[in-house]
C-alpha cells in the first residue's frame, strides 16, 4: 500500500474550510438557542431544530458542490475545502445520534417517542431531499426557463 502524501496547501484549504463551516454552524446553532430560549417549556425546546437545519443546509451544499463541478471545474483544491471542509464541520453527525439518543430517552426521564420519531424522520427525509435539490440547482434543472414568446 502506497502513502501519498498530501501537499499542505491542501490541508490548509481543508482546514480554513472547516472554519468557515464550524463558525456558520455555531451561528445558526446559537440562534435557535435564543428562539428556545423565547420559547421556554414548549416543544421546541426539546425539538434539535438546530441540527436538523445545519445538516439539510450542508446536505443540499454537498449536492450542489459534487455536481456543480461537472459544469464549472473547480479546482480539487477548492473541492476539498468546500466538500470535506466546509460541509464536514457544518453537518454533525454525532450530534444528530446524541440528540436522536436523548429523545429516545437513553439518559433521560422523560423520552419523547413522537419527537424522536418525527426528527429521525425529517433529518433523514430532509437530508436527501436537500441533497437532490442542490444537485438540480448545479444541473440546472431549478433554474426558471426563459420565457419565449412567439
Amino acid at each position: 500500500m502506497s502513502r501519498r502524501s498530501i501537499p499542505v496547501t491542501d490541508l490548509a484549504a481543508v482546514a480554513a474550510g472547516g472554519v468557515a463551516g464550524a463558525a456558520l454552524r455555531h451561528r445558526l446553532t446559537r440562534a435557535n438557542s435564543v428562539f428556545a430560549e423565547l420559547a421556554a417549556n414548549s416543544v421546541a425546546t426539546q425539538f434539535p431544530l438546530d441540527v436538523l437545519v445545519v445538516n439539510c443546509a450542508g446536505c443540499l451544499a454537498i449536492g450542489w458542490l459534487i455536481h456543480s463541478g461537472r459544469h464549472e471545474r473547480p479546482t480539487p483544491r477548492w473541492r476539498r475545502a468546500a466538500i470535506v471542509g466546509f460541509c464536514g464541520s457544518l453537518t454533525t453527525l454525532s450530534t444528530f445520534a446524541a440528540d436522536l439518543a436523548l429523545l429516545f430517552g437513553a439518559g433521560s426521564a422523560s423520552p419523547s417517542l413522537p419527537t424522536a420519531c418525527v426528527y429521525l424522520l425529517t433529518s433523514v427525509a430532509g437530508g436527501a431531499a436537500a441533497f437532490i435539490a442542490g444537485r438540480s440547482l448545479a444541473r440546472g434543472s431549478l433554474r426558471p426557463k426563459p420565457h419565449v414568446t412567439t
